[in-house]
This record gives structure tokens, sequence and C-alpha cells, in this order.
């Protein structure tokens, strides 16, 4: 098995497919509104599989373009992944799947754990045009206001927004390492700082910020863990996934295949 991994962009309106960190490592981030994007990736593409991240919005624009490239490569299996996380969050994960050293065939499984149970968010200047997560009326009125530090928006664990000089004591702890997008913008990294402690690395933007969430802002994720969730062996690819259906061959799997706990 030789895995490589889309990340599904609704941002985008120019370059439909553009390498991410580096060129050694096969994920890219894919346009959504180009249907035909995914297709011409694949093209002389030497994976096996290809895993197809995106959230919710962009959802039937992954399975479009996961049906087209299905269609003219029927040698590589192509599944698509659903999370309410950041764009930053889906690409960090991806990324960590594919650089680890598990076996080939328990990669798949590896990566549901993670997005599974990664915390992801963004800092925002305003939340005035923030739809998801839903800041409360007072929060929107106030954010169109000058001055104040900006907002904390989590998706994950649960969805939340609160001003930042409160950020510390709301948003749940979680052990995991923590990754933020690149920026120049100093309010953020001190805010971030603030929440989080100054311990972290930083990696390039997925995508707008702005365009995504109404507002400049640093997205970031705290990386979940590689097993935390139940694996089973698919009776017909040898994938090792978690939940009751192959992401790739939609074989359904028994109780009796369940590997770990």
């Amino acid at each position: 098995m030789r895995l490589a991994v889309a990340v599904v962009d609704g941002t985008q309106s120019e370059e439909s497919v553009r390498t991410w960190v580096r060129e050694d490592v096969p994920l890219v981030i894919v346009g959504a509104h180009d249907p035909v994007a995914l297709s011409h990736w694949s093209d002389g593409l030497s994976a096996t599989h290809v895993v197809v991240l995106t959230r919710p919005e962009t959802l039937s624009h992954a399975k479009l373009q996961t049906t087209i490239a299905a269609g003219q490569y029927p040698h590589i299996a192509f599944s698509v992944l659903e999370r309410e996380v950041s764009l930053l969050a889906l690409a960090a994960c991806g990324m960590t799947a594919l650089e680890s050293r598990v076996e080939s065939t328990e990669v798949v499984a590896q990566l549901q754990s993670m997005l599974a149970t990664t915390d992801a968010g963004v800092w925002l200047r305003r939340v005035h045009r923030l739809r998801a997560p839903q800041p409360r009326f007072a929060q929107h009125l106030r954010s169109m206001l000058p001055g104040g530090r900006g907002y904390i928006a989590t998706m994950t664990p649960e969805p939340l927004v609160v001003a930042s000089a409160k950020a510390r004591e709301a948003v749940a702890e979680h052990a995991g390492h923590l990754v933020s997008e690149e920026t120049d913008d100093r309010m953020g990294t001190e805010v971030l700082t603030e929440v989080f402690g100054p311990e972290w690395n930083t990696l390039p933007p997925v995508g707008s910020t702005a365009t995504r969430y109404g507002s400049s802002g640093v997205e970031y994720v705290r990386l979940g863990r590689d097993d935390a969730l139940s694996t089973q062996t698919c009776p017909l690819c040898s994938l090792t996934v978690s939940g009751q259906v192959c992401p790739f061959c939609r074989a359904r799997l028994d109780d009796d295949s369940q590997e770990t706990a």
C-alpha cells in the first residue's frame, strides 16, 4: 500500500492543486471548485490509495472530485473522510500519518484516530461574520467595535467562541503537540502563547483564513493520538481501519475481526 492525501480547500480560486510543505511528501491542497483537480493530480501518481480530507462545507465537492478520479483511475482506491476541524488540522494529521513509521496497512487507522482525537480551532480578530462555531449575540456586536484582542474559536472537542482574555481558562486541556499557521500577526502569536504556552511548531497556511471565517486569524491544532481508536482488519483489502466499514472497499467489518481496544 502506498498512501497519498489530498485536502480540499474551498477558499482558493486560482490554483487547483498545490503542494503543501514539501515536494517529497504526497500531500496536496486541492481547490474545491475545480471538479477535475483531483483527477489531474492523480495522473501518474504512484500511490495505490488516496484519502481525501474535507470539511463539511466542501463535502459535496470532495465526493464529486473523488467520483471522477476513481472512474478515470480504477487502479487507485479513493476514500473521503469528513471532519469538522480546521484545514490546518486536516493537513497536519495527514502529514503526520504519511511521515509515520507504522506498517503501511495501518496508516489509515492512524490517520482516522488522529482526526478523531485532535483539538482544533482558530484565533480571530473579529467574529461578527463567523458562522461555525456560532458566536453569541453580544460577541457578535462587540466584535464590530474597534479594540480588543480577538477571540479563540474552537471546533473540537466542542464548538466554543471565547474572548482571548478568557480563553486560557475556557479552552480544555489537551496533551497533544501544538501546531499553528505561520503568521506575521503579532497579536495572534501573543494570544496563542498566553493560551497554550510558548512551545509549538508552525506550518504554512492551508488556505485563506479571512475567506473561511470572515476575519483575519491564525488556525491552530493540538494533534491527537494515533492509537486512540479500536481497529479492525478489513477481510477484503487487509487494511487496518477503525469503524464498522472499510473506507476504501466499503466492506462491513464484523466485531470478531476487532484487533485492539
